[in-house]
């Protein structure tokens, strides 16, 4: 965007003809190198949908950890219980599996990845933390930071959109609020079928 910027700035700059093209071309390399990365993540995220839903949230919160510049907290109950780190491979994640199934699995990570990407882009905090409660009939994703909060200026919710979309495939809501003690909070809930 910078670069296209720049371009709009060379109306009377001498041999500006030369300096646009130059500026064209490095916006179609950058162009092309964002569509060969977003084509190598989704191979990744392909080969990932063949893991237990539990192996793949604790991937995401472990893939936040770069942008977010900290580890996020993940706490992850079945029915009201606590699952440990150790329980990832076991009975309660081939539970968890298979009460989301294969459509509201996909959804509930690709909230957390949303969720946490959103702290990283926008939040400036300094720890963040996800919950996921399934339980017999729904899920509940909550992402919480210690940040500035939502900025009700900002008019562009594309990704909150998606959110939204994904919560009414499952007859559920999606919402963006400050958090009572500073910082916002990510509501994201579905229903089981």
């Amino acid at each position: 965007m910078r670069l296209e910027h720049a371009t709009s700035l060379l109306e009377d700059a001498p041999r500006a003809a030369e300096i646009r093209s130059e500026l064209e071309q490095a916006i179609d390399g950058v162009d092309e190198g964002v569509r060969q990365i977003r084509g190598i993540v989704r191979s990744l995220r392909d080969r990932d949908e063949q893991l237990p839903v539990v192996e793949r949230l604790v991937r995401e919160a472990s893939l936040a950890r770069a942008s977010l510049g900290f580890a996020p907290s993940m706490l992850l109950t079945l029915d009201g219980e606590q699952l440990a780190r150790a329980d990832a491979d076991g009975e309660e994640s081939d539970e968890i599996d298979a009460r989301l199934g294969v459509e509201l699995g996909d959804d509930v990570v690709a909230v957390v990845r949303e969720g946490l990407s959103n702290v990283a882009r926008h939040a400036q905090a300094t720890s963040a933390r996800v919950e996921i409660d399934v339980a017999a009939r729904s899920v509940r994703v909550l992402v919480t930071d210690d940040g500035r909060g939502p900025d009700p200026a900002t008019d562009r919710r594309s990704g909150l959109a998606n959110l939204a979309a994904r919560a009414q495939d499952h007859d559920g809501v999606a919402r963006l609020a400050p958090a009572p003690g500073g910082g916002s909070e990510l509501l994201w809930e579905g229903w089981i079928r």
